[in-house]
C-alpha cells in the first residue's frame, strides 16, 4: 500500500510538470505571434515630393527634363510607390522608372525622371501622381499619395522663355529752345524711336499728322509727305531697329498764316508688327500780336522833305498799317504840329479827332 501510493503522488508530479510546460509553451507561442501581428502596422512613407525642370525656362517648344524626386519617411516595412506619372499643361507622361519604393534608411529616396516637349508658352509646374502600398502589409502607406509637392531648392516656377520680342517707344520734342512761334515761323520737330525690347524689331513705319495749321516744309529720308506748303501726314519706314537701339528723324513746317492764337500740338507713331506707339504730344503757343507801322509825308504820300512859302498851307498825311498777325485794339495816333505851323488845323480820318491849342497835339482815335 505504501508502494502504490508513492507511486500515485510521482504521478500526478509528472502531470503537473507537464500541464506547466504546455502552458509555458502555448504562452511563449502567443507571445510570438502578438509581435509578428504587430509588425505590418509599422511602414514607411512618402514624406515629400521634390521636383526640378532643366533648363528651368526653356525656349518655346523645346524639350526639357523633369526630375521627381520621393523622400521616405518613417520606419518600417518599405513603401512599394507604383503608376509614376506627371502631367503638365494637360500631357501626361510615365516616369522613368514609373515604380519603386522607399525604406529609409538604406533607401531614403526614390527617383523618376520624364522628357517632355512643344510647350510654346506658360508655366510648366508638374501634377505629380502615384500609387503607394506598405510592402508586407499590402494597403496604402500612411498618407497614400497626398505628400506635398515643391520645387527643389524653392526655385522661382519653370515656364517657358518666351520668344525674345522689341519693345518700341517713340518720342517728340521741338529743336530749339522756344515754344513761342507766330504765323509764318518755321517749327523743327526731333522725333526718336527705341527699341528696348529683347528682340529685333522689323517693318517699322513711323509717321506724324501735322496740324492743319502747320504746313509740311521738309523731312529728311521721309518716303511719303505732303506738298511743300500743304499740311498732311508725313512717313518714314525702317527695315529694321535692333535691340537696345534708336533711331532719330526730323520734319519742320511752318505756321500758317490762319492759325489761331493760343496751343498747339500733334503726335508721331511708329509702328512694327502688333506694336503700336504714340509719342507724348509737346506743345507750341501760336502768338498773333500786333504790329504797327506809321509813316508821316507832306503835301502828298510820298514827300518827306520839301520847302514851303510862307503862308503857304502844309497837308500832312499819316500812314499807318497793321503788318503784325493779330488786330490792334485801342489804337491812338498823336502828332505834334510845330509852332511854326499857325492856325487850328483840319482833321480827317480815324473814328474820331482832336485837337489840343494848348499843347499843339492833333489826335486821332483809331480804335481797331
Amino acid at each position: 500500500m505504501q508502494t502504490k501510493s508513492r507511486h500515485t503522488r510521482n504521478s500526478l508530479a509528472r502531470f503537473a510538470v507537464t500541464l506547466g510546460l504546455v502552458w509555458l509553451s502555448v504562452f511563449a507561442t502567443s507571445t510570438v505571434q502578438a509581435a509578428k501581428q504587430g509588425n505590418p502596422g509599422q511602414a514607411t512613407y512618402v514624406g515629400g515630393v521634390t521636383y526640378s525642370v532643366s533648363p528651368l525656362h526653356p525656349a518655346p517648344g523645346d524639350p526639357f527634363n523633369l526630375t521627381v524626386t520621393f523622400h521616405g519617411a518613417g520606419h518600417g516595412q518599405p513603401c512599394d510607390i507604383s503608376n509614376i506619372q506627371a502631367t503638365i499643361q494637360g500631357v501626361t507622361l510615365p516616369g522613368n522608372p514609373d515604380e519603386g519604393y522607399t525604406h529609409p534608411p538604406s533607401q531614403s529616396r526614390l527617383t523618376s525622371k520624364f522628357r517632355f516637349s512643344g510647350f510654346e508658352s506658360g508655366n510648366l509646374i508638374p501634377t505629380i501622381a502615384y500609387d503607394t502600398l506598405q510592402r508586407n502589409a499590402k494597403i496604402p502607406c500612411e498618407g497614400d499619395s497626398s505628400a506635398p509637392v515643391t520645387p527643389e531648392g524653392n526655385t522661382d516656377p519653370p515656364s517657358v522663355k518666351p520668344n525674345p520680342e522689341p519693345a518700341l517707344g517713340i518720342t517728340k520734342a521741338l529743336s530749339g529752345n522756344t515754344t513761342d512761334f507766330v504765323p509764318g515761323e518755321v517749327v523743327t520737330y526731333k522725333i526718336v524711336v527705341v527699341n528696348s525690347g529683347e528682340g529685333d524689331a522689323s517693318n517699322l513705319t513711323i509717321s506724324d499728322q501735322l496740324s492743319p495749321h502747320l504746313l509740311f516744309v521738309s523731312a529728311p529720308g521721309a518716303t511719303s509727305t505732303p506738298a511743300v506748303g500743304s499740311s498732311g501726314t508725313v512717313q518714314w519706314t525702317l527695315a529694321s531697329l535692333t535691340s537696345q537701339d534708336s533711331h532719330e528723324f526730323s520734319v519742320s513746317a511752318r505756321v500758317a498764316d490762319s492759325a489761331p492764337e493760343g496751343a498747339l500740338s500733334n503726335t508721331a507713331n511708329v509702328t512694327a508688327g502688333s506694336q503700336n506707339k504714340n509719342s507724348n504730344s509737346p506743345e507750341i503757343t501760336i502768338h498773333r500780336d500786333p504790329d504797327v507801322m506809321l509813316r508821316k509825308t507832306i503835301n502828298g504820300p510820298l514827300e518827306t522833305g520839301v520847302r514851303v512859302a510862307a503862308g503857304s498851307v502844309v497837308t500832312y498825311q499819316l500812314h499807318y498799317e497793321n503788318v503784325g498777325s493779330g488786330d490792334a485794339s485801342n489804337v491812338v495816333i498823336t502828332d505834334t504840329i510845330p509852332s511854326e505851323i499857325i492856325g487850328t488845323p483840319s482833321l480827317q480820318g480815324g473814328d474820331t479827332q482832336s485837337w489840343n491849342p494848348t499843347t499843339r497835339v492833333a489826335t486821332w482815335n483809331i480804335n481797331t
